[in-house]
């Protein structure tokens, strides 16, 4: 097993970072309005510090015992505290970190001309030949079709009829 320390610590302590920005910034008109964007900004700081509790039992494990002191299977597996190099090993590769934030910045690019349904759908199918890196064919799209259309539609119903959270339409449907 491959654990990364440093970088699981730096996910909790980017996590924390942003919980509380958000957490200064809150200013709630109504007494319920808060309370779904406060229980996701205290989930996301429960899974910060459990993100720590795992960094330090993995090394303390990989120190040559288990969490209460006696020997197990799991004192022979290393804890690895080194970035991978971008250009192979079990790490993402650097291109791949680019290639999702031109994925990211190309969806939101496209939010306004297409609204949320269309570009989650193009997004969704785009991410879908990307993780599949050389191995596409064209029948793989009877299946990635239904389920983009089904779980882009999924998050626009939970989010304009649930959650009461307006989402760019395309204005040429109600231009």
């Amino acid at each position: 097993m491959r654990a990364r320390p440093r970088a699981d610590l730096a996910a909790a302590a980017v996590a924390v970072v942003v919980a509380a920005a958000f957490w200064v910034q809150r200013d709630y008109r109504e007494p319920l309005s808060g309370v779904f964007p406060n229980l996701v900004l205290v989930g996301l700081v429960v899974l910060a510090v459990l993100l720590v509790a795992r960094t330090f039992l993995l090394r303390r494990r990989a120190a040559g015992g288990a969490v209460d002191g006696t020997p197990d299977e799991a004192a022979d597996e290393t804890v690895d505290e080194t970035v991978d190099e971008p250009s192979g090993g079990a790490g993402v590769p650097i291109a791949m970190v680019f290639a999702s934030m031109a994925f990211l910045a190309a969806w939101v690019a496209l939010l306004t001309p297409l609204g949320f349904t269309l570009a989650g759908i193009l997004a969704f199918l785009a991410i879908t030949v990307f993780v599949r890196r050389g191995s596409f064919r064209p029948k793989h799209l009877l299946i990635d079709v239904p389920v983009a259309i089904v779980v882009v539609w999924l998050c626009f119903i939970v989010f304009t009829r649930v959650l009461l959270v307006p989402l760019p339409v395309p204005p040429f449907i109600y231009g």
